[in-house]
C-alpha cells in the first residue's frame, strides 16, 4: 500500500509543483504585456484555459502514477526522463511566453515540447497503453497551443514585451 501513495504523492507532487509554476508565470504575464495585444479569432476565453489545464493535469499525474508502478520495465527510464523533460518544458514555455514576452522563441520551446511529448507517449505505449491514451488530450491541447502561439508570432512579432 504505501508503494501505491508514495507513487501517487511523488506523481502529484511533480504535476503539482510544475502547475504551479506555471500558473505563476502565466498570471505574470497576462496582467502585463499580453492583455491588450490582439489575439487570433480562435484564442478560447481565458476561463477556459483553468479548467482545461486542470483535467490536462490530473491526467497527466494518473498516467504518471500508472507508469511509476511499472519501473522494473527497460523502457521505464526514457519513459520517465521524458515526462520530468515534458514538465520542465511547459515552465519554460510559460517563462519565455508570458514572464519575459518572447513569443518566438516560445515557439521554439513550445515545437520542442510537441517533439517531446510525442516520444514520451510512444514511450508510455511500449509500457502501459492506460498511461498513454491519458496523455493523448495533452497531446491535442500542445498542438493547439502551438497553432496559437504561431498565430500569436504572425500577428504581433517574434518579441512583444518584457
Amino acid at each position: 500500500m504505501a508503494n501505491k501513495l508514495e507513487r501517487l504523492l511523488l506523481s502529484l507532487a511533480m504535476v503539482g509543483l510544475t502547475a504551479a509554476a506555471s500558473a505563476w508565470l502565466v498570471q505574470n504575464g497576462i496582467k502585463g504585456w499580453y492583455q491588450p495585444l490582439p489575439k487570433p479569432t480562435y484564442t478560447p476565453p481565458s476561463e477556459w484555459f483553468r479548467v482545461i489545464w486542470g483535467i490536462l493535469y490530473v491526467l497527466m499525474a494518473v498516467s504518471y502514477y500508472l507508469i511509476l508502478g511499472l519501473k522494473g520495465n527497460p523502457v521505464f527510464p526514457k519513459a520517465s526522463r521524458l515526462f520530468v523533460c515534458q514538465l520542465f518544458l511547459q515552465a519554460v514555455w510559460s517563462f519565455v511566453f508570458f514572464r519575459m514576452g518572447y513569443p518566438g522563441p516560445a515557439l521554439a520551446v513550445i515545437l520542442l515540447l510537441d517533439y517531446i511529448v510525442y516520444k514520451m507517449i510512444a514511450a508510455f505505449l511500449k509500457i502501459s497503453p492506460a498511461a498513454a491514451r491519458l496523455q493523448y488530450p495533452f497531446m491535442l491541447w500542445l498542438l493547439y497551443a502551438s497553432c496559437l502561439n504561431f498565430s500569436f508570432v504572425y500577428m504581433n512579432g517574434f518579441i512583444v514585451g518584457f
